[in-house]
């Protein structure tokens, strides 16, 4: 009990570490290039712009999207990384989450410090950019894949479940293209998890054939928004 406790406490107090840490960066780094070229081109034009308007593949529309909706609190510095800087501690979360539910009891710690402490993690954190937000999308997507091939006994997953898996990949997809790369090889894991089990197995059936309705739908959110860009093109 007592280590649970410690474990518990000591996620807290390097959970708010790390809040002060980004914060600190995300005012006292100043921009590069990319960074300026996204605020000044996309975010500091409003959402509606930065939606309808993809120039080149390293554009991240969907970042620059909700980007321009914090630019309206004033700040600069809030409007270009502040996103990043909610997606770096998100991540944190989802990773001790991850780790917690999965891994042996203890690691969970050990795991967070782990990735906080690599140097391209570092750098990106509050970047104003659309990689920590793929991350951040990636392992929620990942975390709702795994809730549910948990249910082997037919049980209904949790509609906000699949909410949530589905939005994690039209938004990992919209604001890099190339997240393709981890969203394919999740969705096909889980139609071969549940493969794998025994589709002739009723409750399984029901689970792929929901996974794919899932998958399908957020594929055809994702073609959606990239239509709306270039009909507005």
């Amino acid at each position: 009990m007592r280590s649970n406790k410690f474990r518990k406490y000591a996620g807290v107090i390097l959970f708010v570490l790390m809040a002060l840490y980004y914060g600190w960066r995300m005012f006292a780094l100043t921009p590069w290039y990319d960074e300026l070229y996204t605020y000044y081109c996309f975010i500091s034009r409003g959402p509606l712009y930065a939606a309808v308007h993809w120039p080149l593949p390293n554009n991240h529309v969907g970042y620059s999207v909700l980007s321009a909706c914090l630019d309206f609190f004033g700040n600069p510095y809030i409007g270009l990384r502040g996103i990043s800087y909610l997606c770096a501690l998100a991540n944190l979360y989802l990773l001790y989450r991850i780790a917690d539910r999965y891994l042996k009891k203890g690691t969970a710690f050990a795991v967070v410090i782990l990735y906080a402490s690599m140097n391209l993690v570092n750098q990106q954190a509050v970047q104003g950019r659309g990689y920590t937000l793929g991350i951040t999308c990636f392992l929620l997507a990942w975390y709702c894949m795994a809730l549910i091939c948990e249910c082997e006994s037919g049980e209904m997953v949790p509609k906000r479940i699949y909410v949530c898996y589905i939005g994690a990949l039209v938004l990992g997809l919209y604001a890099i293209s190339s997240n393709v790369y981890w969203v394919v090889p999740l969705c096909l894991a889980g139609g071969c998890y549940f493969l794998l089990k025994g589709i002739r197995k009723r409750a399984h059936a029901k689970s792929l054939i929901r996974l794919i309705l899932a998958s399908a739908t957020a594929a055809l959110g994702t073609v959606f928004l990239y239509t709306t860009i270039w009909v507005a093109i």
